[in-house]
């Protein structure tokens, strides 16, 4: 169980920074503030 763990929070933590990425990138795309909005949001 102490292996399963750290293995699941990286997971989250790439799955967290790709979405971010993706996020950022279509920011630039649109210039929408509907996405600041969405982050402020949470």
């Amino acid at each position: 169980a102490g292996v399963i763990l750290p293995i699941v929070i990286t997971l989250i933590v790439i799955t967290l920074s790709a979405f971010s990425l993706v996020a950022l990138y279509r920011m630039c795309q649109k210039k929408t503030p509907g996405i600041w909005f969405a982050f402020s949001v949470g």
